[in-house]
């Protein structure tokens, strides 16, 4: 797995946003971080079967017709464009809500940062919190 640790928490080459927030049992939201992270889709859908459902997919309809003119049915006809990603002109970039239990705010955080290296620094952690980091990795 490649290190992208130093795209981690930047804007740069971000093509969406992770809105943070703590899930109580009756499925309400009760906090959330700040401000949004900064993220790459393709980090995100590479490591998380979850956040991959989430990824906001770009539809280019000329290319879409282009394929489906050439190929003549409608499997080729969604193509992803990773490229047109909002928020390098300025407009605002779409968001992926990531769940976390209540009082883990910190833990998601570093689920989503463990995505972006290739041998994630977990000495910090004491043992309820690895357990922690543990269970929602594997959500």
């Amino acid at each position: 797995m490649a290190d992208y640790t130093a795209f981690w928490g930047h804007d740069d080459l971000s093509d969406v946003m992770v809105v943070l927030y703590e899930e109580a049992e009756d499925g309400s939201r009760k906090r959330k971080r700040d401000s949004p992270l900064p993220a790459h889709k393709v980090v995100l859908a590479a490591n998380s079967q979850v956040l991959k459902a989430q990824v906001p997919i770009a539809v280019s309809k000329h290319c879409s017709c282009l394929l489906m003119s050439k190929t003549g049915h409608d499997a080729w006809s969604k193509v992803v464009n990773w490229a047109k990603a909002a928020g390098t002109d300025g407009t605002e970039q779409p968001h992926i809500d990531f769940a976390v239990p209540a009082g883990q705010l910190e833990v998601g955080e570093s689920v989503l940062k463990a995505m972006y290296q290739h041998q994630p620094d977990l000495s910090g952690f004491g043992q309820v919190a690895l357990l922690q980091l543990l269970m929602l990795a594997d959500r």
